[in-house]
């Protein structure tokens, strides 16, 4: 009967410990920070991804956040792209974004959409940011009714030297292949007036989680495939 009685006595003090230990309180994981709000990942972060390279050979990913979730994520090296200043010739030179789009290397890229889900940080980003200053010096055509576009609709032929001559019975409108691709792909959102980079955000492209020490963020990135990405926070801001 002794045996028994200290047997349940210490029965009930591991389940005590165990319930203190295994509650609903999250779990501190360094520096105040338990992953459950935008605040805990606030800093700069630098590491990579793994077994993959951007566009300019590097691996290297610089993350920049506040309080709030707001901040730039860059991918690859530093790099100065100049600002865009003929209409016609896509931009970036050289580079051409689809839908979806490889990232820029360099480009600090607005983080958007921040959320806290499951004690994991994601966030969105607007592949087409980089396209601002371009859109800008577009023309807006009306390419359905009421929809605008940098391009116009209507019947469209291309010669050898790569220009496409679009017209719709009472407009005609030359211009780069190129440029009137991207354009009529809605690379530029546009009005009766204006034209400016297309806002649409995709589904969160980057998900990670701090670790227990709450210096590290693992998770993936979409570049375009998801990619392992590993950060180490650098810095508090």
């Amino acid at each position: 009967m002794i045996t028994i009685a200290r047997g349940a006595l210490l029965l009930a003090a591991l389940s005590a410990s165990f319930a203190c230990s295994s509650g609903e309180a999250p779990v501190d994981i360094g520096d105040g920070r338990t992953g459950e709000k935008l605040e805990d990942y606030e800093g700069r972060w630098e590491g990579y991804v793994e077994a993959n390279n951007f566009a300019d050979g590097s691996d290297k990913v610089r993350l920049t956040l506040d309080a709030a979730g707001q901040g730039t994520l860059v991918l690859g090296n530093d790099h100065e792209y100049p600002p865009a200043s003929d209409p016609n010739v896509l931009y970036p030179p050289g580079v051409t974004l689809n839908t979806f789009g490889d990232l820029l290397p360099g480009y600090p890229y607005p983080t958007l959409l921040p959320k806290v889900d499951s004690d994991r940080i994601r966030f969105s980003i607007n592949h087409y940011v980089v396209e601002s200053d371009w859109c800008a010096l577009q023309t807006p055509y009306e390419f359905f009714p009421g929809d605008y576009r940098c391009a116009p609709n209507g019947s469209t032929s291309g010669d050898p030297a790569g220009d496409c001559t679009t017209t719709d019975g009472v407009v005609t409108v030359t211009m780069s292949c190129k440029r009137w691709d991207v354009c009529s792909k809605g690379a530029c959102e546009c009005d009766a007036q204006r034209c400016w980079e297309s806002g649409r955000a995709g589904s969160p492209m980057f998900d990670a989680a701090l670790d227990d020490s709450g210096k590290s963020l693992v998770g993936t990135i979409l570049v375009p495939r998801s990619t392992t990405v590993r950060l180490k926070r650098v810095s508090s801001n």
